[in-house]
């Protein structure tokens, strides 16, 4: 019953994985206004790895 609304299956995939936000013609399918939660989603999964780069960039004037 779940597919037979015309949704292509992978569409459900990707946004049980908050991934639909990465796949334009996905994104607003199943539930349009999901697509800010992708974002959240995969916002909170980068940001630990990204801080800390961005921290350690020398920036001129900053004292270390």
């Amino acid at each position: 019953m779940l597919f037979r609304s015309g949704v292509p299956p992978h569409t459900f995939a990707l946004h049980l994985a908050f991934m639909h936000g990465l796949s334009p013609q996905d994104a607003l399918r199943v539930f349009g206004p999901a697509w800010t939660l992708s974002l959240e989603a995969q916002f909170y999964l980068v940001a630990p790895f990204v801080m800390p780069l961005l921290r350690a960039r020398q920036v001129p004037g900053r004292p270390r």
